[in-house]
């Protein structure tokens, strides 16, 4: 298989940091890593490796994207990420919101329709689906909570 039939984007991944409230900062010279468990341990090597500083935290939740781009509220093309919030407009004029998650049941990434029903567990989300509907970015869960509500 060619790596031209890969998507290489679909491996990325985010990492929120409860303790201070903002994503970590994509940063070359950062690295990361899994345990077994499920831990994330990561740090910063600088300056040729003479400064390493470990960013172990229990409080990290890790995103990772849908590998498809789609166009946030600035019309700008952006990978679509767990956590994200998305919106369409319907015949009536009516936005209809949903949050993008990953379903571990059904191995695979679904829209969540805002307001959350706890008996509505989601659809399975594609890309053709994004695209024919015209969705668009227009936040994520932690920086933009007032957009879960209904």
């Amino acid at each position: 298989m060619s790596n031209e039939n890969i998507n290489l984007d679909r491996f990325k991944f985010r990492v929120w940091d409860e303790d201070i409230e903002e994503y970590l900062e994509e940063d070359e010279d950062c690295f990361g890593y899994f345990t077994l468990t499920g831990e994330f341990h990561g740090g910063y090597e600088k300056y040729n490796g003479l400064y390493h500083e470990n960013i172990y935290s229990d409080n990290y939740i890790i995103e990772q994207t849908t590998g498809w781009e789609i166009l946030n509220k600035n019309d700008e093309k952006q990978l679509l990420f767990q956590g994200y919030i998305i919106h369409v407009f319907d015949s009536q004029g009516c936005e209809i919101r949903h949050l993008i998650d990953w379903c571990s049941v059904r191995d695979c990434f679904i829209g969540l329709k805002i307001p959350i029903d706890p008996i509505n567990n989601g659809f399975h989300v594609t890309k053709k689906w994004l695209e024919e509907l015209n969705f668009k970015i227009i936040g994520n869960k932690f920086e933009n909570p007032e957009l879960l509500e209904g």
